[in-house]
């Protein structure tokens, strides 16, 4: 079998499947990791600086910036291309 057959075969196996709500898993899984990153990140400036408001702000601060990034940023590049695109 060549490779590109064995790719077309494979790519319709993929399809039809249940892989087509991995990206759905993908997305929802950013959030539990923020959470997590987040935590991490707390912790660490405690040991650090030994001042808990501090380690609540940076760790929030870092939350926020992660999850803009992640659920916010793609969503208004996806809008800004779409109005050049009508344009």
């Amino acid at each position: 079998m060549t490779r590109q057959r064995s790719h077309q075969i494979l790519g319709a196996m993929i399809r039809n499947s249940s892989f087509a709500s991995a990206p759905g898993f993908v997305v929802a899984a950013t959030l539990p990791l923020g959470l997590g990153v987040a935590a991490d990140v707390y912790v660490v400036f405690v040991k650090i600086t030994h001042s808990t408001t501090s380690a609540i702000a940076a760790s929030l601060v870092l939350l926020l910036a992660m999850l803009s990034l992640w659920f916010w940023y793609p969503i208004w590049l996806r809008a800004r291309q779409q109005r050049r695109g009508d344009a």
